[in-house]
């Protein structure tokens, strides 16, 4: 989506404004590609690609000087790709098993 901030914030890191079109469409693609059950390969291209962005953004702000808020934001989001990347391996199991490995439940005793 072209919104004014978005694009101010392209223009502002030199960035043509036809790439966000091309970002916008892929990082579509990449969260499709993350939700469609199977696909463990396309998965992991999806989850590159999201990193590349991420880290190329707070790069970009980093190398222009920007205020620390603004490379917060995309350090951030790729800090939640690579939780979600090493959590993957938990979306084999259905809801009961996640909640058993995060709530222990005891078992009562009969007598």
């Amino acid at each position: 989506m072209r919104t004014p901030y978005v694009l101010d914030t392209f223009v502002h890191l030199g960035y043509p404004a036809y790439l966000l079109s091309i970002l916008g469409v892929r990082k579509a693609l990449g969260v499709l590609a993350l939700l469609v059950p199977g696909l463990p390969r396309l998965k992991e291209w999806a989850y590159a690609g999201l990193l590349f962005v991420c880290t190329g953004s707070a790069a970009s702000h980093l190398a222009l000087g920007d205020e620390l808020m603004a490379v917060a934001a995309p350090v951030a989001f790729a800090a939640f790709t690579l939780i979600s990347w090493g959590l993957r391996a938990y979306a084999r199991f259905d809801l009961a098993s996640i909640l058993a490995l995060v709530i222990p439940v005891r078992r009562l005793a009969h007598k």
